[in-house]
């Protein structure tokens, strides 16, 4: 599944580099550009299509709410998680329709909360008729054939002998596909946990140290995914923020 582009209109450059490193592990968003400026967000709103904007409010050359009116006018879907540098925001900044509002400093767990705010708000947006739907099905070739696996019966996904076998609970499927090819198209639940494996992290049981690597294990399944050591971190993280 392609992920949901935000722009960060952030004018402090140290924020706009913690946003970014925030957003970079979670795969259902990706940052599609970065704003210090109004007059640069205008531009940059004339050739892409975000699905969110981080903005902050006090953004030189935005005039305020004025300015964020007339964003939700040009882009009536996009979500919108406002940032402001004040201690209180101005009343008229919750008759706005946007996604949350963060006052900073803001706690990472927070900034994920209205993440995901957005997530849904977005994925309620798509799966409304007429607005163009988001697959919950993994489609994969096989043979001269098409599969169609629900997302939430992939358990993982590994790549052996130039085969990439999608594991479910009763059944394991076989592909040519890359795993780069078929992670390109899976929701953010997934994770590419190791270069031979993608993992569903909903359907994590256990995981446990093994040698140098990490064993990923299922709940009434008896193979096992690989976590490479450099990836251990992240998973962690993803599993405590994301879920």
């Amino acid at each position: 599944m392609k992920p949901f582009g935000i722009i960060i209109a952030e004018h402090d450059q140290p924020d706009r580099d913690r946003l970014k490193k925030m957003i970079y592990p979670l795969r259902q968003f990706k940052v599609i550009g970065v704003s210090d400026s109004g007059s640069d967000l205008w531009g940059q709103l004339q050739f892409k299509q975000p699905d969110a904007i981080i903005l902050n409010l006090s953004l030189p050359e935005l005039n305020g709410i004025q300015g964020v009116n007339e964003i939700k006018t040009m882009l009536p879907y996009v979500q919108i998680i406002l940032l402001t540098d004040h201690v209180t925001y101005p009343g008229e900044v919750f008759d706005l329709s946007v996604t949350d509002y963060l006052k900073k400093p803001f706690i990472e767990s927070r900034f994920y909360d209205a993440l995901k705010k957005g997530w849904y708000a977005l994925n309620h947006i798509y799966q409304t008729p007429g607005a163009g739907m988001i697959t919950e099905k993994l489609e994969v070739r096989m043979n001269h054939a098409l599969l169609f696996i629900p997302f939430h019966e992939i358990l993982f996904i590994e790549r052996m002998k130039r085969k990439s076998f999608i594991h479910t609970l009763h059944h394991t499927y076989e592909t040519y596909e890359s795993l780069n090819s078929i992670m390109d198209r899976l929701s953010y639940h997934f994770f590419q946990t190791h270069r031979s494996f993608i993992v569903n992290l909903e359907h994590i049981y256990k995981i446990e140290p093994d040698g140098q690597t990490y064993l990923v294990h299922f709940k009434n399944f008896k193979k096992r995914a690989f976590i490479s050591k450099n990836n251990i971190q992240k998973i962690k993280y993803l599993l405590s923020r994301v879920q």
